[in-house]
């Protein structure tokens, strides 16, 4: 049976590659999406029925769905849809306990969310922007599928967590980096760099006192570095280029907030010694 599902994976390749080349796009476009239709209800039927056939109807369909939209459409437009199919291709695997919809899933998810990554917008009315915000949901969303795969060790589980968590901090630093920037890209150098440097601040605040509520120490960690991070970057970087009166203020303003920083952080240490 392996071997069946294997022949009719590859076959059904090689006929999308000479449909590719024999008709129009049209013609293309049409054929993937009846053969999407087909495949879909195939994997419907068997649902229940057969593990091997519905192994391969299911990695089918998403490879199918995916040659329909990146033939449908451009690609920056669908980076948010193929991110939503990639994590639902991986819960259906799961669900059916198919690995190789799993691996085609989490394919599809990992270079859709890179390539989103890679795109970075400058407006906030546009299609990157929505593709961002899809991206920063689904990996909110991915640590919801840690549970349900079977294959990671039980003490791996929360190593794993910290590493999604991770990746989610640093991609939620890129985009309010890029949010700030897209709306004061308008006004002048001096605006432009103090919201960058008080967003970046306002974030480790935010990172500190949650780590302090929820006594996690990774949070209150990266708090303090990028509040680090942020005050070399006053000094290094931004000092070059702006005024007098706004580095004052990014001073004043970033003191205050290492101050209250510093003392929720070493208040929660302090509480937590007095307890023991």
């Amino acid at each position: 049976m392996k071997q069946q599902v294997g022949l009719i994976f590859t076959s059904y390749l090689l006929t999308m590659a000479w449909v590719r080349v024999a008709y129009t796009n049209t013609q293309f476009e049409i054929f993937a999406l009846i053969s999407l239709c087909i495949y879909i209800c195939l994997s419907i039927y068997l649902w229940k029925k057969s593990n091997a056939r519905l192994t391969a109807s299911l990695s089918i369909s998403s490879i199918a769905l995916l040659i329909f939209l990146y033939s449908r459409f451009e690609i920056e437009n669908i980076l948010g849809i193929l991110m939503v199919q990639g994590l639902l291709s991986v819960y259906l695997g799961i669900l059916s306990k198919s690995k190789l919809t799993q691996i085609i899933g989490a394919i599809i998810y990992l270079n859709s969310a890179f390539a989103t990554f890679l795109n970075m917008f400058d407006e906030i009315q546009s299609i990157e922007f929505l593709n961002w915000n899809i991206l920063l949901l689904l990996v909110v969303g991915l640590n919801q599928y840690i549970p349900l795969f079977t294959w990671i060790k039980d003490n791996k589980r929360e190593k794993t967590r910290t590493v999604i968590y991770l990746a989610f901090m640093l991609l939620l630093l890129v985009y309010i980096t890029l949010t700030v920037d897209a709306l004061t890209k308008n006004f002048s150098d001096n605006i432009q760099f103090m919201s960058v440097s008080f967003s970046w601040a306002l974030y480790a605040f935010i990172l500190i006192i949650i780590g302090s509520h929820k006594n996690i120490k990774l949070l209150r960690i990266l708090g303090l570095l990028l509040l680090f991070i942020t005050l070399g970057k006053l000094i290094f970087i931004d000092l070059h280029f702006i005024s007098i009166l706004i580095r004052a203020v990014l001073f004043i303003g970033l003191g205050i907030i290492g101050i209250l920083g510093s003392r929720t952080f070493y208040k929660t240490a302090h509480t937590k010694d007095r307890n023991n």
